[in-house]
C-alpha cells in the first residue's frame, strides 16, 4: 500500500498511472483535477487525512510527496516518516536548482516518480532511484472536441503561466486558458476558458492549428517535447533559461 499526495494534474496523472488497487491518492484541491477519472480511493487533503498520514508515518507505509516546502505539516511528515518517496509535479525535474525541493533536506536513494519525456533529468535527480513513467498522448474526449472547436476559431491561444505578458498582445484575436490559481490571473479583455474545464489541455491545444503562447511551465515542456508544436512561442526569462536548459533559445 502507498499514499500519493498530489498538488496538481501532473502529480495526479502520474499517480493514476502507477497506483495499485489499494493505494490512496490525496488531492490538495479537487477543483484543479479533471472529473473524467475514476475516483476510487481518492480523498481530499484535510484534518482526517493528516491524522491518517501521521499513522502511516509510524507504520512505515510509503508516503509519496511532490514537495513539502510550503507546509509545516508535510515538512514534519517528510522528516519523521519511515518511508518517503517523491513525485514530480512541475519543472523541478529539469531545473538545475529545484524551486520547490530543498536539496539539503532531500533523502538520497529513495524513489522518484516522474514522466519520461525522452529528455534527461537534471543531475540532482541522480541522487534518487528514478521511476520514469511513460507519458501517453490521449485521444480527445467529446467535451474536449467541443472546446477545440471554440478555441480553434481564434488567431492565438494564450496559456496563462509565468512569463506571459498579456498586455503585449492586446490587439490580437485571442483566447486565454486561465491559470488554475485565481491569484495568478491577469486582468484583461480577452475571452477566457477555465483550464480545468478541458480534460487534456495539451492534446486539445495541439489540435487547434493556431499560434500558442505559453510561459515557463510544464505545459510548455509537454507542447515542446511530446507534441513538438511548430506554432509554439515560449516566454522564459533569462534566469529561467539558465536554470531550465531545455528552454534555452
Amino acid at each position: 500500500m502507498k499514499c500519493f499526495i498530489c498538488f496538481n494534474k501532473i502529480s495526479y496523472k502520474i499517480a493514476m498511472r502507477v497506483r495499485e488497487k489499494n493505494d490512496l491518492i490525496v488531492l490538495r484541491n479537487r477543483r484543479m483535477i479533471s472529473q473524467n477519472h475514476d475516483f476510487l480511493n481518492v480523498y481530499i487533503y484535510g484534518f482526517k487525512i493528516k491524522i491518517l498520514l501521521i499513522i502511516f508515518s509510524f507504520l512505515g507505509i510509503e508516503i509519496i510527496l511532490p514537495h513539502w516546502k510550503e507546509s509545516k505539516f508535510l515538512t514534519w511528515i517528510h522528516k519523521f516518516s519511515r518511508r518517503i518517496s517523491y513525485l514530480e509535479d512541475g519543472l523541478d525535474t529539469y531545473r538545475t536548482k529545484p524551486k520547490n525541493i530543498n536539496l539539503d533536506e532531500l533523502r538520497p536513494g529513495v524513489k522518484y516518480y516522474y514522466f519520461n519525456l525522452k529528455i534527461p533529468p537534471e543531475p540532482w535527480v541522480n541522487k534518487l532511484i528514478k521511476f520514469p513513467v511513460l507519458y501517453h498522448k490521449e485521444n480527445l474526449v467529446n467535451s474536449d472536441r467541443n472546446w477545440l472547436k471554440m478555441i480553434a476559431e481564434y488567431d492565438c491561444i494564450f496559456i496563462e503561466s509565468p512569463g506571459v505578458n498579456l498586455n503585449e498582445y492586446k490587439d490580437l484575436n485571442a483566447v486565454i486558458i486561465s491559470h488554475p490559481n485565481k491569484l495568478k490571473r491577469e486582468v484583461c479583455d480577452f475571452d477566457r476558458v477555465a483550464s480545468n474545464a478541458i480534460h487534456d489541455l495539451e492534446a486539445c491545444v495541439s489540435y487547434a492549428q493556431t499560434t500558442v503562447i505559453v510561459g515557463c511551465s510544464f505545459t510548455a515542456l509537454l507542447l515542446k517535447t511530446v507534441y513538438a508544436l511548430d506554432n509554439l512561442i515560449i516566454h522564459a526569462s533569462e534566469q529561467d533559461q539558465k536554470n531550465i536548459p531545455i528552454f534555452k533559445k
